[in-house]
């Protein structure tokens, strides 16, 4: 086993306790060596340098698992003791500079997948040309052995300093049996499912899966989790070529994994029964469509992209008063919303929410106005008083 520890790595590993021919060995006059080491043809696997010895079942081997382009290092550890060298374990890492937001895939002729991705021994891919993209190909995903499942991962992302991951892709599938789940890995290790099934049809639809649960590690990743009952078979064929025997499929393209900032800046004010919430404008690249407006946590009302305040009355609405926005992104994602900080002064929120008539008062006690709704031409200090109760406020 080997765990990431950013500037290290542990590796572990069991103890031998017997040799080539089933005989005991004592482990006490074992040592074990430890390589980094690099996979030759897909199966064999050749050691490169010697980064340490020790007669423990444990190491820390010096490595910067943070720089440089994104791979999977290999280390071998190797038992020795006076009769020989014994069998070798093997173990790897992803490592490698984190992708930053946002990623792009388009899947072009199979051949050009633009960043690294892990996949296990059950899956392989095609190419598809439906593509929705305008580039001509797609993705095919097919297994060797229907009773196992297919996976299909990122490399590293960074998710820590984006405000709303998302991950969007267009998936269509030839069979209903073939079946799809997102789920993630924090740090190489943690487990995190996002998506048990994603609903697919045989034709193309937009999948957008949030990735805000995978944002307090060092880095993420995105996992394909298929299971094709049918599985692929095919052969050549001179002068013919290969013959396919298509099972179960899965066919994506498009993929994009992107930060969707959220609405900022957001205040609320109320005045003469009339609420205001004022935001600032996500700084992005992307395409937001409209605004949604929550009022008490029900949505309220929409607004065009262009728009970064809205005024509604507050007479017919019950109780206390909490303003949210969020933004409508064009992948028909809707960020969460963002609440509003109340400015209204306490003592105007006590009468002015509920829409109900007033009196003021100056500081001198001298009646000002009499059951009113309105603050308008007022500065200095005022005492306001309805239904029996009694508040101060300050008018700049």
């Amino acid at each position: 086993m080997i765990a990431d520890n950013q500037t290290t790595v542990h590796i572990t590993w069991d103890a031998v306790t017997t040799g080539v021919n089933g005989k005991y060995v004592n482990p006490d006059g074992i040592s074990y060596n430890i390589w980094t080491a690099r996979i030759l043809y897909g199966t064999y696997y050749m050691k490169e340098e010697l980064v340490g010895n020790t007669a423990g079942t444990s190491f820390d081997a010096d490595f910067d698992t943070n720089v440089g382009d994104q791979r999977l290092q290999y280390w071998a550890v190797e038992p020795v003791n006076s009769a020989g060298i014994g069998s070798t374990a093997l173990g790897q890492l992803l490592v490698g500079q984190s992708y930053d937001l946002p990623l792009e895939e388009h899947f072009i002729n199979n051949t050009g997948l633009d960043h690294l991705w892990v996949y296990n021994n059950n899956i392989e891919f095609w190419v598809a040309v439906t593509a929705t993209d305008g580039d001509g190909s797609a993705i095919k995903f097919t297994s060797i052995d229907g009773s196992r499942p297919s996976e299909f991962a990122t490399g590293k992302l960074n998710l820590k300093d984006t405000s709303y991951p998302v991950m969007v892709f267009d998936a269509r599938t030839g069979s209903a049996n073939t079946k799809l789940g997102i789920s993630g890995i924090i740090d190489g290790k943690d487990g995190v499912t996002l998506v048990e099934d994603v609903p697919l049809t045989e034709e193309y639809s937009t999948v957008a899966i949030p990735l805000e649960r995978l944002k307090e590690g060092h880095y993420a990743q995105t996992v394909l989790n298929m299971q094709f009952p049918q599985s692929t078979t095919y052969y050549y064929e001179y002068p013919t070529g290969y013959i396919f025997n298509w099972g179960d499929t899965l066919i994506i393209d498009n993929l994009h994994i992107v930060d969707l900032p959220l609405p900022t800046d957001d205040t609320m004010k109320s005045e003469n029964g009339q609420v205001t919430v004022e935001w600032t404008a996500p700084a992005t690249n992307e395409s937001i469509v409209n605004y949604f407006i929550y009022v008490n946590g029900v949505r309220f009302d929409e607004v065009d992209e262009g728009m970064t305040s809205y005024t509604f009355s507050a007479e017919d609405i019950e109780g206390g008063l909490t303003v949210a926005v969020s933004a409508l992104y064009s992948y028909n994602v809707e960020t969460p919303a963002v609440e509003a900080t109340d400015l209204t002064p306490d003592a105007i929120k006590m009468v002015i929410t509920e829409g109900k008539p007033f009196d003021i008062y100056d500081a001198g006690g001298r009646l000002i106005r009499h059951q009113t709704t309105s603050l308008n031409g007022l500065k200095g200090l005022y005492v306001i008083k309805s239904d029996g109760r009694i508040g101060c406020v300050i008018l700049p």
